[in-house]
């Protein structure tokens, strides 16, 4: 099976799914959503290549000035790194052995999906606000970018060409003869983009890890744990246990899932009751972000029981494990992270509603 992918979203994290080999692409489409309510401000201190525009001044505030420098690394996760990356899962929906390539004897030909060139130019902007952004220092993160241009711009010609090959049918009429050559440098193009991507979202949510930590303490000194400190705490929380069940079921520390999600539920309970005692503070949409707790805690509870009782999958599980529809299957990673991405979205429709 394919591995699910992860997403980053200002303080919270995104992800989704499809296939099983979970891993990698879990943690990668944890961190799309996670991004939004921040990279509506990340082009803000865009510095287009060649024009050579002065930096936008660094806020005084040291978390304020990481949080804006992230989102630059941030629009390239929520873009450019999520269709190169269902752009391999759709290759590899059709091409059963990764190593092997496309046989020529395949029932259906998918080929995979185009890169959007908006994507692709919006992430370029951001890397190179990143790279104009010295304040404060992150030499590890500015590394880990460099690289993730070098691999983007390696993978990016390959899928374009792998592309128009296959949306015009062209094995048609060579006998897969392309698609074979091209196979081997762009399963590597993709592996090689992956794991930088990987390393780009770990970078990125190790800090973000640290400023969320440190805005809720902030929160707390100066209002008190309110209804936005619950939400934060609550969005906190769920990262916790989205890591935590986005690995392979052999990976799975069990207990502490079972902790996590203890915590979670707990947090649920005391934020419906706040919202009950001052119902002044929860504005129309936070209705909205309740129920989609709801639903991820109990579909967290699901994956989690699945994993501790090792609840074998049927064959109508794994077909649609094996295809796009994951998100249907009840304990399954996929699930838990369509209702993370729900949940995330759902956080940063909140902004500024408090």
């Amino acid at each position: 099976m394919k591995k699910p992918w992860v997403f980053l979203v200002a303080l919270s994290l995104v992800l989704s799914v499809s296939g099983c080999d979970f891993m990698k692409r879990l943690k990668k489409e944890k961190e799309k959503i996670e991004a939004e309510a921040d990279s509506t401000s990340a082009l803000a201190n865009d510095v287009k290549p060649g024009k050579g525009r002065a930096a936008a001044p660094v806020p005084a505030d040291p978390d304020e000035a990481l949080g804006l420098k992230l989102n630059h690394p941030i629009d390239c996760i929520n873009g450019a790194s999520l269709g190169v990356t269902r752009s391999h899962e759709r290759y590899l929906g059709w091409v059963k052995d990764a190593k092997a390539g496309p046989t020529g004897r395949e029932q259906v030909v998918y080929g995979l999906y185009e890169v959007q060139p908006f994507e692709v130019e919006k992430c370029k902007k951001a890397l190179a606000a990143l790279s104009a952004t010295p304040e404060p220092p992150t030499p590890e993160l500015d590394k880990t970018a460099t690289d993730y241009a070098a691999k983007l711009d390696a993978v990016l010609p390959l899928v374009a060409e792998a592309h128009k090959y296959y949306d015009l049918k062209n094995y048609q009429d060579d006998g897969f003869a392309k698609a074979k050559a091209m196979h081997g440098p762009l399963i590597a193009a993709f592996e090689a983009f992956d794991a930088s991507a990987t390393a780009l979202h770990e970078q990125v949510g190790k800090l973000k890890a640290g400023l969320a930590e440190r805005e809720l303490d902030r929160i707390e000194k100066s209002e008190g744990k309110k209804l936005s400190w619950h939400q934060k705490k609550f969005m906190l929380l769920s990262k916790s246990v989205a890591d935590l069940g986005g690995v392979e079921d052999a990976a799975m520390d069990l207990p502490k899932l079972e902790a996590a999600l203890k915590a979670l539920e707990d947090e649920h309970t005391t934020m419906e009751a706040y919202v009950k005692a001052n119902p002044g503070e929860a504005k129309t949409m936070f209705s909205m972000f309740a129920s989609n707790g709801t639903d991820f805690v109990k579909v967290s509870k699901e994956l989690h029981r699945r994993v501790r009782d090792k609840r074998p999958w049927s064959t109508g599980d794994l077909m649609m494990l094996d295809g796009n529809n994951g998100w249907m299957v009840e304990g399954s990673q996929q699930k838990m992270i369509r209702e993370y991405n729900e949940l995330v979205s759902s956080s940063n429709s909140l902004n500024g509603a408090f």
